[in-house]
């Protein structure tokens, strides 16, 4: 099911925060150039490609962001009395190690600074934001955005962070814990006081006026316990905004192979038993981000199973909007008609949150049987955008290994699997009292029906010339639920997913 959050989430793609070697020809510029009354910032990534992502701190307390492959992003400072030192971070999609961080010092004129930030719509007084998704033992940043929209004079009071550590960790010095402005003060790691959560960040803050924004800006390391598609769970609370409602926001982030990682595959299982007497069931989640600057209308996921995986065993089992399974065996095509899902980027009508422009379908799919000893299990799917060019996910791998598991196939070449064609037939499907098996066989020929927990319930065996065969089989005393019909056709073997109503 799709993650609702209690508050309005933000989730800007952005990118990585350590410094590490950059690129050979990718040299993303960051620069400065103004007048006495304002500032001009500019970022340039023409050498850049269409996956690169560019996040900018703007030293008083602000930030922008832009994607592209010539990104121009520029931003009027206020004059202020002080100087600021600005960061951009430049990132591409499905790499780890993103290039240094540019910076430059801001110098403005005299006047007085303001903490508006034009990127975010602050429609309740608590937002959390992150800057990408988290992936296993890498960085990112939350964003925690407190705004006074229920009292006309300025308010104080304190906020609390929660999070597990377990999941993530971050300390409260200067690199991890970044304040500009000095907006809260007394900041200190501490047990968590919410049992939901194993820790909890605590601040005091002071001073906050009517419709103003401020930002606290935190880098975590995620734990490399956390796995590929986990969800780390987050809340944030504040006092003193003389609120009677939306004084908590709550959380769920999902984490993806890589730091940027728009378009994601995953399955939920690493392994499975080798030489398998039933099939296995394998189920995918495919995950989807239009980053674009505007509504994506139609969506198609378009996955080709290679001949481990049974395609005519598919199920849709969730998506995030109205979609429609369009079978072509050997591939399966997942069809989002007039999606309408926004794109980052996008201004128009507003700007969206992460959870807006994202999307998933989870689908279940079973395996051949007899599967051999240390063989892999490879699924990438690739998603079109409306008439764009596809954009491939990453790969899903699963791994079959004999070790601990019943070995209950023979040593027989199985490998090969009957062609399709209409060959082998279970009908009707899903069958209440009975259900007929119509296939065509060349040889010494057996049919065996099994249950999810392995037992055999039916099973009958022949020989001939090459003709065709109906068997009938009475399933009256049969309980409710899934069964697997394997065919086996001298070193020829196929399995079907049959249900009894």
């Amino acid at each position: 099911m799709k993650h609702t959050p209690t508050c309005l989430t933000v989730f800007f793609v952005l990118g990585l925060i350590s410094p590490f070697t950059a690129y050979a020809q990718y040299n993303p510029q960051f620069y400065q150039n103004g007048t006495t009354s304002t500032t001009l910032a500019e970022i340039q990534t023409d050498d850049a490609d269409d996956g690169t992502v560019a996040f900018i701190l703007l030293g008083d307390g602000r930030f922008r962001l832009g994607q592209g492959n010539s990104i121009t992003r520029q931003h009027n400072y206020p004059a202020a009395s002080s100087s600021y030192t600005s960061k951009a971070y430049f990132v591409k999609k499905y790499k780890s190690d993103p290039p240094t961080a540019r910076t430059t010092t801001v110098t403005t004129g005299s006047g007085s600074s303001s903490f508006a930030n034009p990127e975010v719509e602050m429609n309740t007084p608590l937002k959390i934001g992150t800057s990408w998704s988290p992936s296993p033992s890498g960085e990112y940043y939350t964003i925690l955005s407190i705004s006074n929209k229920c009292s006309t004079s300025s308010v104080s009071g304190k906020i609390k962070y929660y999070f597990n550590a377990n999941e993530q960790a971050f300390s409260t010095g200067s690199t991890d814990l970044i304040i500009y402005n000095s907006w809260i003060s007394n900041a200190s790691l501490k047990a968590s006081d919410d049992s939901t959560f194993t820790a909890m960040l605590e601040a005091d803050y002071a001073n906050l006026d009517y419709n103003e924004i401020r930002h606290i800006y935190i880098r975590k390391q995620v734990q490399s316990s956390v796995s590929i598609g986990a969800n780390l769970h987050t809340k944030l609370t504040a006092t003193g905004l003389g609120c009677s409602f939306n004084t908590s926001c709550e959380s769920s982030i999902e984490t993806t192979k890589y730091p940027h990682d728009p378009n994601n595959k995953t399955v939920d299982k690493d392994w499975v038993c080798a030489k398998n007497l039933i099939p296995h069931d394998l189920n995918y989640k495919i995950s989807f981000h239009n980053d674009g600057d505007f509504f994506a209308n139609d969506i198609l996921v378009h996955d080709t199973f290679e001949f481990k995986l049974m395609p005519n065993t598919v199920t849709l089992t969730n998506s995030s909007a109205p979609c429609v399974l369009l079978p072509n065996y050997p591939s399966v095509t997942f069809h989002f008609p007039s999606i309408l899902l926004p794109g980052l980027n996008q201004t128009i009508p507003h700007l969206y949150t992460y959870e807006e422009t994202v999307g998933f379908l989870t689908f279940s799919i079973n395996t051949i049987t007899c599967l051999p000893h240390n063989t892999s299990i490879l699924n990438q799917a690739s998603i079109v955008f409306d008439n764009q060019p596809p954009v491939e996910t990453t790969v899903a791998k699963t791994i079959t290994d004999e070790t601990s598991c019943p070995i209950s196939c023979p040593p027989a070449p199985l490998i090969k699997t009957v062609t399709d064609g209409g060959q082998f037939i279970p009908q009707p499907n899903p069958f209440n009292s009975e259900v007929s098996i119509a296939f065509t066989v060349a040889s010494l020929w057996e049919i065996q029906i099994f249950d999810t927990q392995g037992r055999q319930v039916f099973r009958q065996s022949g020989d001939g010339e090459e003709h065709q065969q109906n068997i009938t089989v009475n399933t009256g005393d049969w309980s409710k639920g899934i069964y697997f019909v394997r065919l086996q056709d001298g070193d020829l073997h196929q399995t079907s997913k049959i249900i009894k109503m």
